[in-house]
């Protein structure tokens, strides 16, 4: 870019206008770096209007784009061809920037020639068990990380990235993202290196209420499923069918080894291992459906539930998807220090 132009573009899905990501914003206005990010909103036609309204202060510019809102994925790809940056930062609605210096350090990091920086994840909503087994299930591997180095996987949906890597794979992008750690592999494949940074963490809201998280789960390890089997034969697909008990022993194991091995879920480790465990059974029995029937709709209900993450939280939770300081970032850290003394 030239010396006029921003340093990283962020990529953020707006699902519900303005009023869903005013707390992503407000940590990102508080970043050193601010003047210089790019925003790109990803809009549904409905909210454009709204979101070109957005004040460009302090940010060097916003852009928004109308994008298909199927799955994020799919929402982020318009995004991503908008970007103006070589970086481009994946932000979440639901995610939050804890520090100030949060994207600063993350594009620094791309200094070292990195195909992608991201960075540790801790919990945003840590006061129920259902909230830290979908964080350990979903980001399991960077939470409590304490040195930065290279990986080989990143954390999806809030990790960076070149932005001539990502546009490498023209049409193909949208499926690409849908499951990021292929995205991960092929880019390891082509030579890309990636890096974790310890010294900047994301914290994640997750779900908190039963009811939705058991559907979560299931939707997740359907379409996952029916994603994989797609090309496969009948006796392939059957056979990982109905060999779906395996597959939660095999996950089940390799979470107990997070839960044990990450500080900050020890307070409340019985209750974590059982809820985890009662998820990825959910989610074993979800992929051995999918294997069996394909993905019928799936993905699509996959979809709608990675919006407007509010809807998915216990009610004494709903405010942190909204109220906006930055400060409000600092207690999670705090919290999660506190649970690991």
């Amino acid at each position: 870019m030239s010396d006029n132009g921003p340093i990283a573009s962020i990529v953020l899905v707006a699902s519900s206008g303005a009023t869903s990501i005013q707390k992503t914003l407000a940590c990102l206005k508080a970043q050193t770096v601010a003047s210089k990010l790019q925003v790109v909103l990803s809009a549904r036609p409905s909210a454009m209007d709204e979101l070109k309204a957005i004040a460009t202060s302090p940010f060097h510019s916003i852009k928004v784009v109308e994008a298909d809102f199927t799955t994020s994925a799919r929402a982020r790809v318009p995004a991503i061809e908008a970007a103006e940056a070589e970086i481009i930062i994946f932000c979440e609605d639901h995610c939050f920037p804890t520090s100030a210096d949060w994207a600063e350090r993350m594009i620094d990091a791309h200094k070292g020639g990195h195909a992608a920086v991201g960075p540790r994840m801790t919990n945003a909503n840590p006061e129920t068990p259902s909230s830290w087994a979908n964080l350990l299930i979903e980001y399991g591997p960077w939470v409590g990380v304490e040195q930065s180095g290279e990986v080989e996987l990143l954390p999806g949906h809030n990790s960076s990235y070149k932005r001539d890597a990502l546009l490498s794979y023209g049409d193909a992008l949208g499926d690409m993202l849908e499951v990021e750690w292929v995205l991960h592999r092929d880019l390891r494949e082509k030579g890309g290196s990636l890096w974790i940074e310890a010294d900047i963490a994301s914290a994640h809201l997750n779900f908190s209420i039963m009811r939705n998280s058991m559907k979560l789960h299931l939707l997740e390890g359907w379409t996952f499923a029916a994603s994989r089997a797609a090309k496969w034969s009948w006796p392939r697909r059957a056979l990982y069918a109905v060999s779906f008990p395996a597959i939660f022993f095999v996950r089940a194991i390799r979470v107990s080894g997070m839960i044990l091995g990450n500080p900050v879920s020890r307070g409340m480790v019985l209750p974590t291992f059982l809820m985890s465990y009662f998820f990825l059974a959910i989610s074993a029995a979800g992929e051995g459906l999918g294997y069996a029937l394909g993905e019928q709709g799936s993905r699509e209900a996959l979809g709608g539930m990675e919006y407007d993450r509010w809807n998915n939280v216990v009610a004494k939770e709903k405010a942190l998807a909204f109220e906006g300081d930055t400060g409000l970032c600092d207690p999670v850290e705090n919290h999660n220090e506190a649970m690991a003394g």
